[in-house]
């Protein structure tokens, strides 16, 4: 496994991101590179904290976005197909289980990451649900498979907006945001990456 690269925070704001495959030859692939270049360049350019992973991880994310301080995560993986869970190397990791009102956005490039499925009775399960009752504001997710490049694309495009609008803060805020930026790349870009967009939705 690599180590993280970390960049000390220097303003109010911190980024943390998380990307991992099953095999090293997925991260060109899957254009998770393209992906992983921007962060870092934004986390390098405005000062924020950046944690990069590429490899699969064990144990769990929490301790590591909890520890971050962060105010944005993004977290790039395989999700299982009833959207419950992201792929660590050791088994599943199932949301945070700790409260993290510091997160004002989420964002989720797994597969099936934006499934909300039911419980119990008058009950919800899934990723969003988990960060939701966390405390995290906003939550972006597709609710269908989504293909790696062009959902990098899309990633990369709505994390950079946010970025530039650090004032944003309340959830209809952030979803003004995210819905600009998917009509955006409906109105911009064709067959993967428009495609990509249409599968990603905004929980708040």
């Amino acid at each position: 496994m690599s180590r993280p690269v970390r960049f000390t925070p220097t303003s109010k704001d911190g980024l943390f991101s998380a990307m991992w495959l099953d095999e090293p030859r997925e991260l060109k692939s899957a254009g998770f590179t393209a992906l992983l270049k921007s962060l870092q360049t934004e986390a390098a350019t405005v000062g924020w904290l950046h944690t990069n992973l590429p490899e699969p991880l064990t144990g769990s994310l929490t301790p590591d976005i909890d520890a971050s301080a962060a105010t944005v995560a993004v977290l790039a993986g395989h999700g299982d197909n009833a959207g419950g869970a992201l792929k660590l190397r050791d088994g599943w990791w199932s949301g945070p289980d700790v409260p993290m009102p510091s997160l004002r956005l989420a964002v989720l490039l797994a597969c099936f990451g934006g499934r909300i499925r039911p419980q119990a009775p008058l009950d919800l399960g899934g990723l969003v649900v988990r960060f939701l009752a966390s405390g995290v504001r906003s939550v972006v997710a597709p609710k269908w498979p989504v293909e790696g490049t062009s959902g990098a694309a899309f990633v990369e495009s709505l994390v950079s907006r946010v970025i530039a609008e650090p004032d944003v803060r309340q959830p209809h805020q952030t979803a003004r945001l995210v819905h600009a930026t998917l009509n955006e790349a409906f109105g911009n870009e064709t067959g993967a990456a428009r495609a990509a967009a249409a599968l990603f939705s905004c929980f708040a």
